[in-house]
């Protein structure tokens, strides 16, 4: 079929006119024609497009095809205004040689439409066609993917981007919902349901009695340490030890040891009596001993002046508890031993 350049652009106003952007997008997938023609934001801009590529690619026979299968799909009115009413395969008389359809005979072409087309001329609408395919025939939202296929398939990896984008958002925004208020709520119900009578476990009074008898050696304890503390020689003030070393200084005091045994608790005064020799100047030493009966025993070198001294100290520390000086006459020239019985 060889049309002449003013019969083309008939043709192709004619389906513009007749045809959807779907049913011309049918016909030209069932021509096979590349997709990359399938272009434009307009029906006229996608058939211009399509004249034009196949054109250029000297595919005349597959134009040429899509053409003739367009004109037999149009309404009686329209094959008569272009000539082809009766046998739709005969050419027109005023069909002449084929002619290259290029952009400047377009626009030649759309400048002579006034005189194909007078006002008088009845336009035929496209939803008067029996043979025309629409998308408004799916249901919805069918009908929208059709609408929007050839877009879709003009670009494809564009289309796979924003899916799998949207795909992403709808995960985070399910998630963001899930921690916001599934989680807090099945969180309160578990707690609510530990807090309940049933939940409690069946062994609670033998854990009662567990509890009770814990609490029961805690108290013990806490009367043991009591007691200990009550008979524990208390350490000396920072006042008293002040006046020890200055009591003490002047007696030649060269060495102190002091004897304890595992009933009493006099730790806390051998480290006050060792702070005394630190700031007089002799040793204060742990000796290995006991003394059976409740007393403090002092024992220095016959006629050392500081046994009196620390029997007065030793007065005004432990008002009612017996003391005894004892002179050592094979005990060392400047030795003190002091002994600690139990308190009472």
């Amino acid at each position: 079929m060889t049309l002449d350049r003013n019969t083309r652009t008939l043709v192709l106003e004619a389906i513009e006119r007749c045809f959807t952007r779907a049913t011309i997008n049918g016909l030209l997938y069932k021509h096979g024609v590349p997709e990359h023609l399938l272009g434009g934001s307009s029906k006229k801009e996608l058939l211009l497009g399509v004249f034009r590529g196949l054109e250029e690619t000297n595919q005349d026979d597959r134009l040429a095809a899509f053409i003739q299968d367009a004109v037999d799909k149009l309404p009686s009115e329209e094959r008569a205004k272009l000539g082809m009413d009766g046998n739709s395969h005969a050419e027109a008389p005023a069909i002449a040689t084929r002619e290259k359809f290029t952009p400047a005979a377009n626009a030649h072409a759309e400048s002579d439409l006034p005189r194909h087309h007078p006002p008088t001329v009845r336009v035929v609408s496209p939803a008067t066609s029996n043979n025309e395919e629409s998308h408004t025939s799916y249901p919805f939202p069918v009908n929208i993917v059709m609408r929007e296929w050839p877009k879709v398939r003009a670009a494809p990896w564009s289309f796979a981007a924003c899916l799998v984008a949207g795909v992403v958002l709808g995960a985070l925004v399910v998630y963001s919902l899930f921690q916001s208020f599934v989680i807090p709520g099945k969180d309160a119900t578990i707690q609510q349901l530990s807090l309940r009578p049933e939940s409690i476990p069946a062994h609670q009074e033998a854990q009662q009695k567990e509890i009770q008898a814990l609490r029961a050696e805690i108290n013990e304890l806490i009367g043991r340490d009591a007691a200990r503390l009550a008979n524990a020689w208390p350490p000396l003030s920072e006042a008293q030890i002040t006046t020890w070393a200055k009591a003490l200084e002047a007696h030649g005091i060269k060495s102190f040891t002091v004897y304890w045994d595992q009933s009493v608790d006099a730790v806390e005064f051998y480290r006050s009596l060792r702070k005394v020799g630190e700031k007089v100047g002799f040793q204060v030493l742990p000796g290995s001993g006991s003394i059976e009966s409740p007393m403090i025993y002092v024992g220095t070198t016959p006629k050392h002046p500081a046994g009196p001294v620390l029997l007065k100290l030793l007065a005004e520390y432990a008002p009612k508890y017996p003391l005894k000086l004892e002179p050592h006459p094979q005990g060392k020239e400047g030795s003190i031993d002091f002994f600690i019985g139990e308190k009472f």
